[in-house]
Formats: C-alpha cells, sequence, structure tokens
C-alpha cells in the first residue's frame, strides 16, 4: 500500500505551519510563568509550615519562605528556562533544609511541593494549549 500527497498552495500551508508554531511558542511560555506561580505559592506554604517560633530570630533574619524568587532567562542552548529558587540571602540554604545534613534531619520541603502539585501543572499546560485554536 502506498500513498502520495500534493500540495496546491504551499506558501498557505507552511504559513499556517509557522502559525501553529509561534502559538505553541507562545502558549508554553504562558504555561511555564503560570506554572512558577503555582510551584512558588506551594514552596512557600511548605517553608511556612516548618517555620521556627522564634521571635529575636525572626526579627534579625529573612526566613526562606520570605525569599523565594521566580528566575526567567535562557539556557545556554536559548531555550527559556522558569525556576523557583531562594532569593540572595537564603537561597544557598535550600538544598541544606531540604535535604538536611548530618545534623539536621531533612524536610524535602522542595520534592513535596513538586509532588503535591503536580496534577495542577498538567491542568495548565492542557488548558494552554487547548485554547490555542479555539479562536
Amino acid at each position: 500500500m502506498s500513498m502520495s500527497m500534493r500540495y496546491i498552495d504551499s506558501d498557505k500551508l507552511s504559513v499556517y505551519l509557522g502559525e501553529i508554531s509561534r502559538l505553541c511558542e507562545k502558549a508554553g511560555l504562558d504555561a511555564q510563568k503560570e506554572g512558577a506561580k503555582v510551584v512558588k505559592r506551594e514552596v512557600v506554604r511548605r517553608l511556612k509550615s516548618i517555620r521556627t517560633s522564634d521571635e529575636k530570630a525572626r526579627a534579625r533574619i529573612t526566613h526562606m519562605c520570605d525569599d523565594v524568587e521566580i528566575v526567567t532567562k535562557k539556557d545556554e542552548f536559548g531555550d527559556v528556562v522558569v525556576k523557583v529558587q531562594g532569593g540572595k540571602s537564603t537561597g544557598t540554604l535550600w538544598h541544606i533544609v531540604n535535604d538536611g545534613t548530618h545534623r539536621s534531619s531533612p524536610t524535602h520541603f522542595m520534592d513535596l511541593a513538586l509532588n503535591s502539585i503536580e496534577t495542577d501543572l498538567e491542568k495548565i499546560v492542557d488548558e494552554k494549549l487547548r485554547g490555542l485554536f479555539d479562536d
């Protein structure tokens, strides 16, 4: 069995395919940004739950839940990457609090946050892709 296709108006087809590519890229960026907000909200919630109640320490230092950033940049391949990470004053402590040390127990706040919002992230991607061709 064989099949052959012939395109009469290839200019319209190439414009249409280019438009699909552009719309998918825009939807992907929108999904990344919206997903990062959901991740940040869940990470902050998890960090607030492990916050200590020492009022003197709270006045002196910035707590990790108050120093969460969303950073958007391009990687070495030119792809846009959106990261949720600790800020300047607490960013270096995230792996210690998450994984623990030989003196402290791990909290796994990053893993728990990502696992709890997995379905929310899938819904965001589905919503963005579904909205591409509804117009």
